[in-house]
C-alpha cells in the first residue's frame, strides 16, 4: 500500500477552468448537506467539502479498504467530526439513507462485485441523492471498470449536458494517446483490460 498516491499523482492536475478533479466533485455537491467519501484515501477531498464556500456539510464520512487512509485523514485539521472507517465499499457500514451525496475519486474502477457496490450506494443514499465519480480512462481497464461502466452509462448519458464534468487531464496528450493506440499491432493483447501491474 502507498497512502495518498492518489492525491499526489492527481491533486495538482487542472481542467479548462482551472478546477482540479477533487474541486468538480466537492462542487458536483455543493447543496448536500450529509456527503460519503467512498475511497476517501487521506481525506483531501472531504477536507475541501469541509471548506466550502456553501459551508460545509453536516454530516461527513469517509470509508476506504485501506486502515492507513482514514487514520491519515484523521490528521487533516477540517475533519476532526468526520466518521472516517476502513471498510468495504460491498458492505457499507451505514444505515439506509443517511447520505444525500456519495463521492468517489479514483475508487470504483478498482473495486470488485461492482454490482454490490452500485446497491450499497443506492441503498445509503436518501431518495434523490446525488452519486459522482471521477474515474480513470484506459489505465486499469477489467471486469470490475467494465461492470461499472456498464451499470453507469445510462445514468451517464440520461445527464443534461450542463451537468456532466468534462473529459480530465493533459488535452497536449490526447494526440500521443491517440498514436500510441493506433500503432498497436493488432495481435498484442491490450493493456488498458489488464490489472495494474499485469503485462
Amino acid at each position: 500500500m502507498h497512502p495518498a498516491v492518489t492525491v499526489r499523482a492527481m491533486a495538482h492536475g487542472k481542467t479548462a477552468d482551472g478546477r482540479s478533479s477533487y474541486e468538480l466533485l466537492r462542487d458536483r455537491v455543493s447543496a448536500c448537506d450529509r456527503v460519503l467519501d467512498l475511497g476517501c484515501g487521506d481525506g483531501l477531498l472531504l477536507e475541501l467539502l469541509a471548506a466550502r464556500p456553501a459551508g460545509a456539510p453536516s454530516v461527513l464520512a469517509g470509508l476506504d479498504l485501506s486502515a492507513e487512509e482514514p487514520a491519515l485523514a484523521r490528521r487533516r485539521p477540517g475533519l476532526a467530526a468526520a466518521d472516517l472507517r476502513p471498510g468495504r465499499a460491498q458492505q457499507l457500514p451505514f444505515a439506509d439513507g443517511r447520505f444525500d451525496g456519495c463521492l468517489s475519486h479514483m475508487a470504483l474502477m478498482l473495486m470488485c462485485e461492482v454490482e454490490q457496490v452500485a446497491a450499497e450506494v443506492a441503498r445509503v443514499l436518501a431518495p434523490g441523492g446525488a452519486p459522482a465519480v471521477v474515474l480513470g480512462a484506459g489505465a486499469a481497464g477489467g471486469e470490475a471498470c467494465e461492470s461499472f461502466l456498464r451499470l453507469a452509462r445510462p445514468l451517464f448519458e440520461a445527464a443534461p449536458a450542463a451537468q456532466r464534468i468534462p473529459p480530465l487531464g493533459d488535452p497536449g496528450c490526447a494526440p500521443a494517446r491517440a498514436s500510441t493506440r493506433s500503432s498497436a499491432r493488432p495481435d498484442s493483447p491490450r493493456r488498458s483490460g489488464r490489472p495494474y501491474g499485469s503485462t
